[in-house]
């Protein structure tokens, strides 16, 4: 054998290499068990405040010594294997930067022209229903709002003349103004959240921008507090300090408005069909109801002593709710919480607004949980500034932000901050002239809440302030951390999120475990007792498989997922169809007679352009589902990837140094290949596969018609929130229930919304999914919702329940995760057909190839209809889709190795597919190429269906539909390469003289020569 030595070094090198870099994985995992066992307590409950205290103990410290060189804990942490989000709990984020916001932006002046506005309202109307992206849907829509003006008249102006637009620009330079300007835009949000992130203190945190879209992906492992890390992401770090009006003096301009509210009132109280009430906003019939119905609109609960001395000249009066609602001796416009809507409703009303000084904008006073539940009470803070009006002091001036405990204030911590020489100035000017005027309130604004707005007694000359809100430690934390990574130059909101929990990430981590393991041992087994000592070295080339997989994935600072164990299990069964096909064909030389070193040499040599082959097709789907993949889907891809190219070097170079050394000057009967049970086994095989196509043929098509037709009746398929859009939820309940009793008690929460509820693996696990408040992806939704499904469970007696874990997709993101996955088994199934033509020549290949694999898709997703139609239900989401794929890789594989010996039985005799003037004669050659690779084709379905059963079985409910699915497509799979694929390619083979095809006779060769 050639470069024998190089192979064997390369191989001890690689394997040294990935014992070194798994070891930092062994080492973390067991200091992260003495922190959990420091900090358990006596009743077997973790503290995780004190387990992650004791991590960040030694964060900094040398915990492992190799070769004299010393690595802290940070160090072994980021070399280690990670574990994905399934496998340890943690949170998944999809972010959307705003282009509206950017575009309001580059307008400037023309931000609030009618035509600018209407073609924004239209665009993002469009995109719920588009896969187009939202800047040309503005386009589209504003030619069409406009009568085709071109879009200079907007954008003409100070701020993007910089950036080399004038009067005379065309469509074109605009477009690419625009497009520039959002690109810097994401970036700059790129990174600001890449700051926020690397301060908050998660480890091996991924974030990503998705390429050709708005869009930035964050993969935040461990993370326990989700509304944490919410506000943390879309904060927009608008910080501005904006002077307060003292309540004297709008005392006339709200006892104004009191009036014309309670005017209101008896409008619709003394007839309610009278021109004077139709005159009424829907706002203003809606606060009179209200107003009408409410019994906190007793007069005598008024107190207005808080606005001036005239407010409180006619108490006996009756008041509105902006008077009746106010928090009594508050000398403030203090709100309940709870009333905190009906005021907003009240200022958003147009006459309202209009007896209003021009220069006002309110804020709301902004709490934190605790504080809240102490005092439910919020601060209405009217500030001296129009609402398209900038700040006199902005967050730009900021240069430095910390935290430190307030000792002068609640209790709580406080957030210090430092500006420039030019903040520094203009702070100690507004200063001054507020502690001049009866010391005003300066009120910090920090994305549209109020933090604080302290008193100023005198200027503050060395620019110095400090927010204080009785914050917690965490909080003042988070809030220094945004403001020293600064403004995102555009809001973002959230449109996907996917939340594990700690015990569904053990569940998975054991689940995946249990299939890795007792799939390799079942193939390990299987190997010795069907190929003797041969089969001991394919598992010795196993073994190897996994540990270079393995350590590859340490190397790229992968992530390992639950599909990724799920792609090392699949890996671990196709590794083993090299072996076979290797094995199977030196047996065919020894049969022939063959010396058995030279039987071997043939093997190899004849199983390598099959092997490569095979190898390609399925690297092919890899790359592809690495590319147009997202998430898990990437995951299983990036393991699918490494495990195969790992494989085809294991086995067909590994495996023959391990063979050719254990022949070496000895016995050459020393190394068998088969044993008492697989002597005689598929031995003289002779079956007649060519006659019968026409009833596979007729077989396969009733079938996925039958799927078909029970798509149409159940109205499409069972479609995950990966592809439909909304919410699911795993709970997990201390004692059973059924899905129906949970779903009829879900529904009145939900508003009757569509929800499905299934049992997740066991009676006490449930997951739920619900399409309620689908199109709106905003957090206050997000919170509806949850709180809904919470008090929901709490009305459930005697039963206590937990959410495990979570997941939120919004319409457009379900919209191009669908598209996606269309685009990447369209591409997946092209780059195939062109492989395939590439290496055989010949269209018919090809093209019988490409059926064939449209064949297994229809199939599964036949199965997974009809199964659903029997109440087995399966979702269809991003898994199944990297399945669907992985099954074309697989059929392909073995569709391809067929062929590979049509063409080799064809190559014998010396002709070329289309010299064939007989179809029986090339049926014969076809037929016999079909048996002689039946062996091979049966063992690897095998070798491959145990492991996917295994998968199956002990893969957790998580991979069950994945599993299903491979299951599906393996047995079909292996039958379309018998009974479709290559039967096709008689069928396609056209010749003018041709006599038509006869039965073949078993493998009775008719060739004339």
């Amino acid at each position: 054998m050639r470069n024998k030595g190089f192979i064997i070094g390369i191989t001890i090198l690689l394997s040294i290499i990935c014992i070194y870099l798994l070891s930092f994985t062994f080492i973390a995992r067991n200091i992260e068990k003495k922190a959990v066992k420091y900090a358990t307590d006596k009743d077997g409950k973790i503290n995780l405040e004190k387990k992650q205290k004791y991590l960040d103990s030694i964060f900094e410290e040398p915990v492992l010594n190799l070769l004299g060189i010393k690595y802290t804990y940070k160090e072994v942490k980021e070399t280690e294997l990670a574990l994905g989000l399934d496998l340890q709990g943690g949170m998944h984020v999809t972010l959307e930067v705003s282009p509206v916001e950017i575009l309001k932006v580059l307008a400037a002046g023309n931000a609030n022209n009618p035509e600018f506005l209407a073609a924004l309202n239209e665009a993002s109307r469009r995109q719920a229903n588009s896969q187009a992206n939202f800047i040309e849907l503005f386009y589209q829509a504003f030619a069409e709002k406009s009568s085709n003006k071109k879009l200079v008249t907007i954008f003409s102006n100070s701020l993007t003349r910089n950036m080399g637009i004038t009067p005379s620009s065309t469509d074109d330079d605009v477009k690419k103004m625009i497009r520039s300007e959002i690109d810097r835009a994401i970036d700059r949000s790129f990174e600001i959240l890449r700051t926020r992130i690397d301060k908050f203190g998660v480890i091996q945190p991924n974030i990503q921008k998705i390429q050709g879209t708005h869009r930035i992906q964050l993969e935040l492992p461990g993370v326990e507090n989700p509304q944490r890390v919410r506000n943390l992401l879309q904060g927009s770090a608008k910080l501005e300090f904006i002077e307060v009006y003292h309540l004297n003096e709008l005392a006339d301009k709200l006892e104004a408005i009191d009036k014309y509210l309670v005017s209101i009132k008896k409008t619709a109280t003394t007839d309610s069909t009278s021109a004077k009430s139709k005159e009424l906003s829907e706002i203003e019939k809606s606060l009179a109801v209200d107003a009408v119905t409410d019994t906190k609109s007793d007069t005598t609960s008024a107190k207005t002593d808080s606005l001036s001395a005239d407010s409180t000249q006619s108490l006996k009066r009756e008041y509105s709710e902006l008077f009746s609602l106010l928090i009594r001796d508050s000398q403030t416009l203090l709100y309940a919480v709870k009333d905190t809507a009906k005021i907003n409703r009240i200022l958003e009303m147009p006459k309202v607004q209009a007896m209003l000084p021009p220069n006002i904008t309110f804020y709301w006073e902004r709490k934190n949980a605790k504080s809240l539940k102490e005092n439910p009470t919020l601060e209405l803070i009217p500030c001296r500034k129009s609402k398209n009006q900038p700040a006199p002091l902005e967050g730009n001036v900021i240069t430095a932000a910390s935290y430190n405990y307030d000792v002068q204030g609640s209790g709580g911590f406080e957030v210090i901050m430092r500006m420039n020489e030019a903040g520094k100035k203009k702070w100690a000017k507004i200063t001054t002239a507020a502690a001049s005027e009866n010391n005003r309130r300066i009120a910090i604004i920090l994305d549209g809440y109020c933090y604080s707005a302290p008193r100023v007694r005198q200027p503050i000359l060395n620019g110095v302030s400090s927010i204080s809100g009785n914050f917690t430690l965490e909080e003042a934390k988070d809030l220094s951390n945004i403001l020293m990574a600064g403004k995102l130059p555009a809001p973002v909101r959230i449109v996907e999120e996917v939340i594990v929990g700690p015990s569904l990430g053990r569940e998975s981590i054991i689940a995946g475990l249990q299939s890795m393991l007792v799939g390799l041992c079942l193939v390990i087994v299987f190997m010795i007792l069907y190929y003797h000592k041969a089969g001991f070295v394919a598992d010795v080339a196993l073994l190897f498989n996994v540990l270079f997989t393995l350590g590859a994935l340490a190397s790229l600072n992968s992530v390992l997922t639950l599909p990724g164990i799920a792609g090392i299990v699949l890996t671990l069964g196709m590794a083993v169809d090299a072996n076979v096909l290797i094995f199977e064909r030196i047996k065919e030389e020894l049969r022939e007679g063959k010396a058995l070193r030279n039987a071997i040499d043939l093997g190899f040599s004849k199983a390598f352009s099959s092997i490569f082959d095979s190898n390609i097709t399925t690297l092919i789907v890899a790359v592809i589902l690495l590319w147009l993949g997202s998430g898990p889907v990437k995951g299983f891809a990036t393991t699918l990837l490494i495990g195969v190219a790992c494989s085809f070097l294991t086995a067909v170079f590994i495996s023959k140094i391990i063979i050719l050394w254990m022949v070496k000057d000895k016995d050459p009967n020393s190394l068998q290949f088969t044993t008492f049970i697989s002597r005689n086994l598929f031995k003289n095989m002779n079956f007649n596969i060519i006659s019968k196509r026409k009833m596979s043929y007729i077989f396969s098509i009733s079938l996925i018609a039958i799927g078909i037709l029970t798509i149409f009746i159940q109205k499409g398929l069972n479609l995950g929130v990966d592809f439909s859009g909304g919410r699911s939820y795993i709970v997990q309940f201390e004692k059973p229930i059924t899905a129906t009793e949970l779903k009829n008690i879900l529904l009145p929460a939900f508003g009757n919304a569509g929800t499905e509820v299934k049992t997740f693996g066991t009676d006490t696990k449930m997951k739920i999914t619900t399409s309620y408040l689908i199109n709106d992806e905003s957090s206050d939704a997000d919170n509806i919702v949850a709180g809904a499904l919470n008090n929901a469970l709490k009305s459930i007696k005697n039963n206590k329940a937990e959410i495990i874990s979570s997941n939120k997709v919004g319409a457009t993101v379900a919209d191009d995760i669908k598209n996606d996955a269309m685009i990447s088994i369209v591409v997946a199934l092209a780059g195939i057909f062109v492989y395939v033509l590439f290496r055989f020549k010949k269209w018919q290949f090809s093209l019988a190839g490409i059926t064939a694999l449209f064949h297994d898709s229809l199939m599964i997703l036949a199965m997974f209809s009809i199964l659903r139609l029997l109440g087995i239900p399966f979702e269809i989401d991003q898994v199944f889709v990297a399945a669907i794929l992985t099954i074309v890789g697989f059929s392909i594989n073995d569709t391809v190795i067929v062929f590979d010996r049509v063409r080799e039985v064809l190559n014998q005799t010396r002709r070329d597919l289309n010299s064939f003037r007989d179809k029986n004669e090339l049926a014969d050659l076809i037929n016999k190429a079909i048996n002689h690779t039946l062996s091979r084709t049966i063992m690897t379905t095998f070798t491959v269906l145990v492991v996917v059963i295994i998968l199956f079985l002990f893969g957790g409910e998580s991979l069950r539909g994945f599993s299903f699915a491979l299951l599906i497509g393996v047995i079909f799979g292996s039958y379309s390469t018998i009974f479709i694929a290559v039967p096709m390619v008689l069928d396609l083979w056209r010749n003018k003289q041709a006599k038509p095809v006869e039965a073949v006779a078993g493998t009775k060769s008719s060739t004339k020569k």
